[in-house]
């Protein structure tokens, strides 16, 4: 009788324990998922700032050698018509 009761508390204190194992397992799981989207999610951020920044240095890039072309051409008009 006495044997069957300690069992019966052995065999509940460790079904506790694996339950509270499996508990915790998932628990960091979730914390390390969490983490990398939180890494995904910084990433992407500054994935899309580097390149709205490269499209705006390209786009002022291309302004400013547009400007420079037409001054060349302005200049160029203009010493042929002096000429």
């Amino acid at each position: 009788m006495m044997l069957t009761i300690v069992t019966c508390c052995c065999e509940f204190w460790l079904m506790l324990l694996l339950v509270l194992l499996v508990m915790m397992n998932r628990h960091h799981h979730y914390h390390q998922q969490q983490q990398q989207l939180d890494t995904d999610t910084a990433t992407a951020i500054a994935t899309a700032i580097a390149n709205t920044t490269t499209d705006t240095a390209a786009s002022t890039a291309a302004a400013a050698a547009a400007a420079a072309a037409a001054t060349a051409t302005a200049t160029a008009t203009a010493t042929a018509t002096t000429i």
